[in-house]
């Protein structure tokens, strides 16, 4: 092999070299760029749940301060599982994980109210300030509950069927409670109904543990012949 061969040979394998320098330099700038571009993806996804995170914080902190879609509800304690009359016992309940400020509740004697009560028809029904007051049964008034907490001992009363209407007010909701007390088969059963006020829509119907189908049928029948919003003329 002559000189010029064994030259050009030496230029080419050099120019190979060269060659694949620049191809190693293209995938290694690549290789960075890629990782470069991984990185920032895992930061902004990073961003992302941290301002998520932040945001659900923050409403928690808002809701913990406002009292949120937080509400108290009335309960009845200590009723009698027997025939003999016994004491009951009206109390607040606060079931959520926020506190609720600014309570007051208002409980009527249905019973003494119904006749009181003027139907407009299309369920508007009425009643005159003084007769509403006059069935006013209790009221009481705090201005914090705290998360999962209890104020019992309210009011207390002897045990017997009846109807209540009830008015909760909170910092944020006004709410209807309508409460029944049906004696039946020796046991004194309880239905509720709970909702805001002015709303068809309810937030719960609640019924004592011993309460069969038939007897939350009653319960139930009891509770609709409570008006659903009472306007105070």
């Amino acid at each position: 092999m002559d000189f010029i061969t064994i030259t050009n040979a030496a230029y080419f394998f050099i120019f190979l070299g060269g060659v694949a320098a620049i191809v190693l330099s293209i995938k290694q700038a690549q290789g960075a760029e890629d990782d470069k571009k991984e990185i920032i993806e895992k930061q902004e996804k990073k961003i992302i749940e941290l301002d998520s995170a932040l945001k659900e914080k923050i409403k928690f902190i808002e809701s913990y301060i406002s009292g949120g879609d937080a509400y108290p509800q009335l309960d009845l304690i200590a009723l009698s599982k027997v025939s003999k009359i016994d004491q009951m016992s009206f109390q607040l309940v606060n079931n959520f994980d926020l506190p609720v400020y600014d309570i007051k509740v208002e409980v009527y004697n249905f019973d003494k109210m119904k006749s009181k009560i003027i139907n407009g028809g299309r369920k508007d029904y009425s009643i005159s300030q003084s007769d509403y007051t006059n069935c006013l049964l209790f009221r009481d008034a705090l201005s914090t509950m705290t998360p999962h907490s209890i104020k019992g001992g309210i009011f207390i009363t002897q045990v017997q069927e009846g109807n209540f209407y009830s008015k909760l007010f909170t910092r944020n909701k006004m709410l209807v409670q309508k409460i029944t007390i049906y004696y039946f088969n020796r046991i004194f059963h309880i239905g509720m109904a709970v909702y805001e006020d002015g709303s068809p829509k309810k937030f719960d119907r609640i019924y004592s543990l011993e309460s069969t189908p038939e007897v939350k049928k009653i319960l139930d029948e009891r509770l609709d012949l409570m008006p659903d919003t009472l306007n105070i003329i």
